[in-house]
């Protein structure tokens, strides 16, 4: 909502910004109506409640992601996908994974796990589809070969 009111203010389209600043509004409303008339809950309970949401939140954030793996292969190279993000984003999801299962908070566990699986298969990505004008650092896959017709 709130992107789509900056969007509008982005494009001065008038009827966008009057509609989603009242969403936001409304929204706003319904957010304080619902924080005020919640039912207090033990602390474990709202912990569990409060990492089903982050990790359910985690693992819908991988669209991006698995986006991108579609795009990749139907476009039969990895071009547009960055190396190092990818790489990093293996180890952080490695280092969060581990932690969560060394804490045994499966919450976080299962999201990063969730995430490295994702990340796994971008990775693999670059020696199915290697880039077409670049090397990719660690691996050293790419650039792709021209076909000789």
């Amino acid at each position: 909502m709130g992107c789509w009111l900056r969007h509008g203010y982005m494009t001065n389209d008038f009827t966008n910004i009057f509609i989603n600043a009242i969403n936001l509004i409304v929204f706003t409303g319904y957010i304080l109506a619902f924080a005020f008339y919640q039912p207090c809950r033990p602390d474990e309970i709202a912990a569990d409640v409060m990492g089903s949401i982050a990790a359910a939140m985690q693992i819908i954030s991988l669209g991006g992601q698995i986006y991108e793996i579609k795009r990749a292969t139907s476009f039969g190279h990895t071009e547009y996908i960055p190396a190092e993000l990818q790489f990093g984003i293996f180890c952080l999801a490695t280092q969060w994974t581990i932690f969560g299962i060394l804490i045994g908070n499966y919450y976080i566990a299962v999201a990063n796990f969730a995430g490295l699986l994702v990340n796994i298969v971008t990775i693999s990505l670059y020696f199915i589809y290697p880039p077409l004008t670049w090397k990719v650092p660690i691996i050293g896959t790419g650039p792709q070969q021209k076909k000789v017709e």
